[in-house]
């Protein structure tokens, strides 16, 4: 996020007292086993929070960081409800998403990049339905349906921000991760 009337050294800085310590030490027991033991990893210089389960837990915490830069106000199901509005317009319109590989070569459009993120999901996710753009718009408007990478990349262009994440095992071990920002090429006001 740009501030360009600030320099580095005049950004607010968070201060770690005592009894914030504490509250983290809490909020970490509680996490579930496999974040818990990345929480560990993080400490001290990161915190892991964790926004609610049950499907929404991406789009919860998403909306609480976005709602702590200013850009969003509303909760994990009005962010999943304005993403998805914005991918359907960005799909409709076919336009593109992502450079394919090293960045050389044709963009992948964004009802590929939906189709192909839904055909990573395990089969069962998926119950029987077509491998479409479609099928991954209606599946994730569905507020128990968890989020998945295409999920942060669409929140990421919804509001132009650049998306940093870890995806870990059972036993906390780092799979995956990266950071994703808006579609290649994408202009402020196309939205």
């Amino acid at each position: 996020m740009d501030c360009p009337d600030r320099t580095a050294d005049e950004l607010p800085t968070a201060v770690a007292t005592d009894d914030l310590k504490a509250q983290a030490e809490v909020a970490r027991r509680l996490l579930p086993s496999p974040l818990r033991a990345l929480a560990q990893q993080l400490a001290p210089e990161e915190l892991l929070l964790d926004c609610g389960g049950g499907g929404r837990c991406l789009w919860n915490s998403l909306a609480f960081l976005l709602s702590c830069l200013g850009l969003f106000v509303g909760d994990g199901d009005a962010l999943r409800a304005a993403v998805i509005a914005h991918a359907t317009i960005l799909a409709d319109e076919d336009l593109p998403c992502f450079k394919l590989g090293s960045g050389q070569g044709d963009d992948l459009s964004v009802r590929d990049y939906l189709t192909a993120s839904l055909l990573s999901w395990p089969p069962a996710a998926r119950r029987g339905y077509p491998a479409a753009y479609t099928t991954w718009l209606q599946m994730m408007a569905n507020p128990v349906c968890w989020g998945d990478e295409a999920a942060i990349a669409m929140t990421a262009d919804f509001a132009s921000v650049e998306v940093e994440y870890l995806a870990v095992g059972a036993q906390g071990t780092p799979l995956s991760g990266g950071g994703i920002g808006p579609r290649h090429g994408r202009a402020q006001d196309d939205r």
